[in-house]
């Protein structure tokens, strides 16, 4: 009976404070892969398993394998709480890549936070996240960088020679804090922004304020809504209204501008884009799944692949990790050579303009 204890602890490869047989290492994925974020959340959990595919086919005999155990968040603060709830006390995962919109769905972010557990979300701001660099020292983002993207974006509207804008955004977390981004670089630029109240999310009746934004002789629009039904709805309005208004998007657009009920009610609209991912990577994504990576696929690649750097290094539990992610610079596919700031995020990368034709 001994000798039978003895050899199931053989067996047993200890990892992050948890045991997996096999040498088998686990990581979470906590993806939106229904509801209106599974635009997101479904190439963000290709990215994370062509990361995995590629760790597992370029490691040496004696090196741990990788598996992903997925939950999907359902596109809901409470479906995430549970999907992460469940990957901490069912499966006991340290280490979650996810969830998608984490900054949208924070209530997970408590709870990892008391269960040391690091959440690395693909599409989160982790500002929005955080009250200071200190709180949730174990959350991360490989998402792109908002204050680049909100300059970016505004800096084509001053180019254009609008100086009347309005902001039309719903409350979602993420909206909010990007109306906020947005007034303060419009005021360093000269740009008078027509005062609006935010819309509740889910909202769909946008036409007194359109009228009203006519009537006060705004000349284009920033708009942006967590829920695609509210944009269909407030693009079809706008067309009827007033089409003569500029629209101007962050790059949500890029995931609307090819869907058939978008395109035309679209047309013409500006909005900013972060610089394709690297052709490698594009080329080894398409091979696999048949079709573009768009939106935040080469994030979740990123995130999975930047983890797994570090479990290579000896960080074998989230603070550990946390410091190796703080202290180095990593290659990445969506941001080329890049650091993180000291509130988890990434420093650099760069953004272009698009015009839907």
């Amino acid at each position: 009976m001994l000798r039978i204890i003895l050899l199931s602890c053989l067996l047993t490869f200890c990892f992050a404070g948890n045991c997996y047989s096999d040498s088998t290492v686990k990581i979470g994925g906590a993806f939106a892969l229904t509801g209106f974020a599974n635009s997101f959340g479904t190439v963000e959990l290709n990215g994370a398993r062509l990361a995995i595919a590629e760790a597992n086919a370029s490691a040496d005999p004696d090196d741990p394998r990788f598996e992903l155990v997925v939950e999907d968040t359902g596109s809901s603060n409470k479906n995430t709480v549970t999907a992460v709830s469940k990957l901490i006390s069912v499966d006991g995962l340290k280490f979650i890549v996810g969830p998608t919109w984490l900054d949208s769905f924070a209530g997970a972010a408590p709870i990892a936070n008391r269960k040391n557990v690091m959440l690395f979300t693909p599409s989160a701001v982790p500002q929005i996240l955080k009250r200071s660099p200190d709180q949730f020292p174990f959350i991360f983002s490989s998402f792109f960088n908002m204050e680049t993207e909100i300059s970016t974006l505004l800096k084509r509207v001053e180019s254009d020679g609008i100086q009347k804008v309005a902001f039309m955004f719903d409350q979602d977390p993420f909206w909010v804090y990007v109306t906020g981004m947005m007034k303060s670089a419009s005021k360093e630029l000269g740009i008078t922004v027509l005062k609006i109240p935010l819309f509740a999310p889910g909202e769909t009746d946008f036409r007194t304020p359109l009228i009203d934004l006519k009537k006060r002789g705004a000349e284009a629009v920033l708009f942006g809504f967590v829920d695609e039904a509210a944009t269909l709805s407030f693009l079809k309005q706008h067309k009827s209204i007033c089409p003569e208004l500029s629209l101007y998007g962050t790059h949500d657009v890029d995931g609307l501008a090819n869907q058939k009920e978008f395109k035309d009610l679209l047309k013409g609209a500006i909005y900013v884009v972060p610089q394709s991912p690297k052709a490698e990577f594009v080329e080894k994504y398409k091979k696999k799944y048949k079709t573009e990576p768009v939106l935040t696929a080469s994030n979740a690649y990123d995130a999975t692949r930047m983890l797994i750097e570090s479990f290579n290094s000896a960080a074998h539990d989230p603070s550990k990790v946390s410091q190796y992610l703080l202290s180095n610079e990593f290659t990445t596919s969506s941001f080329g050579k890049t650091t993180f700031s000291k509130w988890g995020g990434i420093e650099s990368g760069q953004f272009e303009v698009r015009i839907v034709k």
